[in-house]
């Protein structure tokens, strides 16, 4: 999925098949690559209703550690986020999935998160990716993200990023050509905070979050569900939550104008994807 979003057509139905031979397969057209995901996750969810978890490779398992009943919520909400992305090119194939879907378990808790933990130790192997490319790259975090959180009163701000020595935020500006760079270059900027590239950052995989923004932008647009502001605000809560931000500036933020979706659909839609965009992090392909 991650790589037919990235890429469009892709080596799908014969890629990495160059043990048995097939060192040249044919790209596939992200439409088929698309159906044949949302139809496989089906029959995967059929196949887990049917196990128990005390057979196969026990222990094995780090992201749900061997609950079935967690991966057919994780199964549903990536059928889930596939149909939503193709609802504007294939609407009767979406809406039917979303139809499907929202009557089965989904990421509901962050306990469902699907996660790759960091361990914040001397075991390098467990590190978080990000934790050495940072050490390396010595990256900044960047101005898009300090100006919406500071802008909104965000109590993210904080956890994203580090302050600067006089204790302010600021952010690198994205894209600047390499001549613009060398003449402007201020390396005064905040670092990525702990949360997105310490040894113990987690990488998220799906989230309760952007579950929540799914249902609210599918309540938006009349696909399915209803109350899509509830479920805007449900997701702005987990997000947080997931963050570490207390339970009383949460509720300080929740009683802001940026909480509450308001203004025209596209406006409120607009809302939706800025906060989903926010949760996301530090999954940086979505």
């Amino acid at each position: 999925a991650k790589l037919t979003d990235a890429f469009g057509d892709i080596p799908y139905f014969n890629g990495g098949l160059g043990n048995v031979g097939e060192l040249s397969p044919e790209y596939d057209s992200q439409r088929d690559i698309y159906f044949d995901m949302i139809d496989r996750l089906e029959a995967d969810i059929e196949t887990l209703k049917q196990a128990d978890g005390t057979v196969g490779l026990i222990g094995q398992d780090p992201i749900y550690n061997d609950d079935p009943d967690l991966w057919i919520r994780f199964a549903n909400s990536l059928r889930f986020r596939l149909s939503m992305r193709i609802r504007h090119v294939e609407p009767g194939v979406a809406a039917e999935t979303i139809t499907e879907v929202l009557d089965e378990p989904l990421l509901t808790s962050n306990a469902h998160n699907a996660v790759q933990w960091g361990v914040d130790g001397d075991n390098g192997q467990l590190f978080s990716p990000w934790y050495n490319p940072f050490s390396y790259y010595n990256f900044r975090i960047s101005d898009k993200v300090v100006t919406q959180l500071s802008s909104t009163n965000d109590p993210r701000l904080s956890i994203y990023a580090a302050p600067m020595s006089d204790g302010t935020y600021k952010g690198f500006v994205n894209g600047l050509v390499e001549e613009v760079f060398g003449e402007t270059i201020d390396l005064e900027h905040s670092y990525p905070g702990e949360y997105l590239v310490g040894k113990g950052a987690n990488t998220y995989l799906m989230t309760a979050a952007e579950i929540a923004f799914l249902q609210a932008e599918c309540a938006l647009f009349g696909l399915g569900g209803t109350d899509a502001n509830t479920h805007y605000r449900n997701g702005i809560e987990l997000a947080m939550l997931r963050a570490g931000v207390e339970s009383e500036d949460i509720e300080t933020f929740l009683a802001t104008e940026t909480a509450t979706l308001s203004g025209t659909q596209e406006e409120q839609f607009e809302q939706i994807c800025t906060q989903m965009w926010l949760a996301f992090a530090p999954n940086t392909a979505e």
